[in-house]
């Protein structure tokens, strides 16, 4: 009876008929739901056009990210105009904010870092994930404190 607060690990449903008993009163850290509930109408088309090409949906969030980097490097190769300038496209990410799927990409210009990313929470009851809420990063934090951590990866 104790409720249950998961990382970004546990983000989908790909190991929860493992371990028994259906979780319930579990809350979890995504970067979207993959369960099409997501209020953001793009993460759920996309959540559906992967179950048309696959036919079955997606059990965790990290094929979102990975659409969302694609979008970023997309951007970043149109912006340096020289798809093979590994350098000019590595400025064009730093330098060009970006609007993909999942969220704005703004890269802080000392740490090559977009350190402002909203984390969606999941709810888990009865073994069932679903949509919560998004929580937005503070616009006044100083995120420039969290470097030691993204330096070491």
């Amino acid at each position: 009876d104790t409720e249950l607060f998961l990382n970004l690990g546990f983000a989908g449903d790909f190991w929860v008929d493992q371990i028994g008993e259906p979780l319930s009163d579990t809350w979890m850290t995504s970067y979207v739901s993959w369960t099409g509930d997501d209020p953001r109408a793009d993460i759920n088309a996309l959540a559906d056009r992967y179950e048309e090409v696959y036919g079955e949906r997606q059990d965790q969030a990290y094929q979102f990210m990975g659409y969302e980097a694609i979008q970023v490097i997309a951007q970043a190769i149109e912006n340096a105009g020289d798809p093979n300038d590994g350098a000019a496209i590595a400025q064009a990410i730093r330098d060009t904010p970006t609007d993909g799927i999942v969220s704005y990409h703004e890269f802080h210009p000392d740490y090559n870092h977009a350190f402002k990313y909203p984390i969606t929470i999941m709810q888990v009851q009865d073994g069932v994930a679903s949509w919560f809420k998004i929580q937005e990063p503070k616009s006044d934090y100083d995120y420039s404190t969290l470097v030691p951590i993204a330096q070491a990866g």
